[in-house]
């Protein structure tokens, strides 16, 4: 594990931890000006990415997907379909938690859904059982198995987490070692919709938020 990807992986874990205690004044001070899984309403276009697909259980898997196919795809059907591009880190209960909202999404809605890990060809390995300081992979695993829309990562540790740092909006930073980096709350999923455009934001686990997509 990279120590960029130790620095993004601590950041989640600073907001799964204020999660599960409750704190919201540590919520609070932790993303400012943002609630938990409270959405935001960003105006700007999602840059487009290229990686690849690990979920056997994909259509698309052991093939790149990349922003722009899915956007020409949505094009070509000249309907209103909405991309939902979600971002998680194994270790988060709040992100398995969302697994089945989003399979959900992918079974019983036009959305096309994708998530993206910079370890997520880890969890999808099965000879890899704990990553390289011991944490016990095979309840992500467990949940993993059950998804079957596309699950973008690769060895490319540092390349997903620069897209991630340059792609997201974030509302404050925190130091370390000196640096300044921004602060994240996970899980993070952006919606998009066919023109390319963000149209939700959403940082943290809010059933809500996808039950409206599905039902609206």
């Amino acid at each position: 594990m990279t120590q960029n990807f130790r620095q993004l992986y601590a950041l989640g874990l600073v907001g799964l931890i204020a999660c599960k205690s409750g704190y919201v004044d540590v919520i609070n001070e932790f993303i400012s000006s943002v609630d938990g899984a409270e959405s935001q309403e960003q105006a700007y276009y999602f840059p487009d990415f290229n990686f690849h697909d690990v979920n056997p259980k994909s259509d698309s898997y052991s093939s790149s997907v990349s922003l722009n196919d899915l956007l020409i795809g949505a094009y070509n059907r000249d309907d209103e379909t909405n991309i939902i591009v979600n971002f998680w880190i194994y270790g988060c209960a709040p992100c398995m938690q969302e697994m089945p909202f989003l399979q959900n999404l992918h079974e019983n809605s036009s959305a096309e859904v994708v998530s993206i890990s910079a370890t997520s060809y880890m969890v999808f390995d099965p000879k890899i059982e704990k990553d390289n300081y011991g944490y016990d992979l095979r309840p992500t695993k467990e949940v993993m198995a059950e998804v079957s829309f596309p699950v973008l990562g690769g060895k490319d540790e540092e390349e997903i987490t620069r897209f991630f740092y340059e792609s997201m909006p974030f509302f404050s930073t925190i130091e370390i070692n000196g640096q300044e980096y921004p602060r994240y709350y996970f899980p993070l999923t952006v919606i998009i919709d066919a023109s390319g455009d963000v149209i939700k934001h959403i940082q943290g686990y809010d059933p809500a938020e996808y039950n409206d997509l599905l039902y609206n």
